[in-house]
């Protein structure tokens, strides 16, 4: 583990609380689909194919 690694998990061993701010770029780049777009989640449910 590099030390960023470690120090991220010492920080999170230390810690009582922890926000994680994740936002659209986030989820896309997992693979979660988005709501906006032409495919979005939105544009699904608009068009009856929720799937």
């Amino acid at each position: 583990m590099d030390s960023g690694c470690g120090e991220l998990q010492r920080l999170v061993n230390e810690s009582e609380r922890i926000v994680f701010f994740g936002g659209a770029g986030v989820s896309t780049e997992s693979g979660i689909p988005d709501f906006r777009s032409a495919d979005g989640l939105y544009s699904k449910k608009a068009d009856g194919n929720e799937k």
